[in-house]
């Protein structure tokens, strides 16, 4: 039960298994009823097509968001250059997929086909770049540098996993090439040309988008916001159960993009599950590489202010040794008490800042178990 419990994505194991149950099962499911569910489900309208077109930047988000932890992250440690490098790496490489996905419909809508090439491209780089900007000065104000590694872990997590998520589906969507449902509707007889996603016709579909129904891009890209339950972790200002709200809002989301992308006829239900289950997995799989439990051990990266706060109380002990000279053992025995008291309000203040018992025995040369007690006495 205690490894049920382990976190996993800012999250018990029991979460991750659960959601792996979930997409196996509509996996499974899907692939005898697909072109059931598609037929009766499908119904393209201007609300779908546009949640289709721009809820995808909702996932780039996250890619700012690593280049907001890595400035977070290197300008606590003082290198300028490599927080402003990766910061702008990471913004550049959101811009990037945002306008592969959804350059073109935005090309169209500032008038690109009217002989205007520039124009429309320069206006939609304009776009994504202002659209995204909101998220690094979010990233400085709420963000907590105390733990620089940290920061950076979950940083390089987003990106490595992000990145490797969208390569892996676009190869086995290639292999796969499976037609989507929209472009069977525009074929005569489309039911006898519906194929499974185990009847494969590799690196048939090029290009063609409409030949790459599985695994679902769409819902590859929404599922890249699971990583959030994690990044509160490193939130300034945090609330009870923060992550599990985290986690049905990003589960809202990707579900609504996964019925949109049935809904719209751009993949069927096998299709779906598939690319939620694979690129959940490949998030675990990069988390289980990056990082380990003392990570997240609060009393590693809380704020060092106990070392100054030591030498001072030395300053001040070995002040008071020079200046006393007592006459009779009842002034020694107060100043004692004295001394014994200020070192046992010392102890209480370097444990509220973080410092395990070890560190502060050893910072006052003092037994471990005599600092425990002071600690555990109510």
């Amino acid at each position: 039960m205690e490894k049920l419990k382990k976190n996993y994505l800012g999250l018990p194991l029991f979460v991750s298994l659960a959601i792996f149950a979930i997409c196996l099962i509509f996996f499974i499911v899907g692939s005898f009823v697909d072109l059931e569910v598609s037929k009766n489900i499908y119904d393209r309208n201007d609300f779908g097509t546009f949640f289709a077109n721009y809820g995808a930047f909702i996932p780039y988000f996250t890619y700012v968001f690593a280049g907001g932890l890595f400035f977070v992250a290197f300008r606590k440690k003082g290198n300028k250059k490599a927080a402003w490098g990766l910061l702008v790496f990471s913004y550049l490489v959101a811009m990037f997929f945002a306008l592969i996905y959804m350059g073109p419909v935005m090309r169209s809508t500032f008038g690109f086909g009217d002989g205007n090439y520039w124009g429309p491209f320069v206006l939609s780089f304009f776009y994504v770049f202002i659209l995204f900007a909101w998220i690094p000065p979010l990233c400085i104000f709420f963000i907590d540098d105390s733990n620089p590694k940290l920061l950076m872990k979950i940083a390089l997590l987003i990106l490595l996993a992000g990145l490797l998520a969208d390569g892996v589906n676009m190869m086995l969507s290639s292999i796969i090439s499976r037609p989507t449902f929209e472009h069977l509707r525009l074929q005569k007889n489309y039911y006898e040309n519906y194929q499974g996603w185990w009847i494969m016709n590799p690196f048939q579909a090029g290009t063609d988008a409409s030949l790459r129904s599985a695994p679902s891009i769409g819902v590859m890209t929404a599922t890249m916001v699971c990583v959030l339950p994690l990044a509160s972790k490193v939130f300034r200002y945090r609330f009870k159960y923060l992550e599990w709200v985290l986690l049905c809002l990003c589960t809202v989301f990707i579900i609504l993009s996964g019925y949109n992308v049935i809904h719209m006829g751009n993949g069927f239900m096998s299709d779906v599950a598939f690319g939620a289950c694979l690129t959940y997995v490949i998030y675990l799989i990069v988390y289980v590489l990056l990082f380990k439990e003392k990570d997240f051990d609060r009393e590693r990266y809380t704020p060092v202010v106990a070392p100054k706060m030591v030498e001072e109380v030395k300053e001040e002990k070995a002040g008071e040794v020079k200046e006393d000279t007592p006459s009779d053992e009842s002034f020694k025995k107060g100043r004692l008490e004295g001394e014994k008291n200020k070192e046992v309000e010392v102890i209480k203040k370097l444990n509220k800042g973080g410092l395990e018992a070890k560190r502060i025995a050893k910072l006052l040369k003092m037994d471990v178990t005599d600092v425990l007690t002071i600690i555990n006495k109510k």
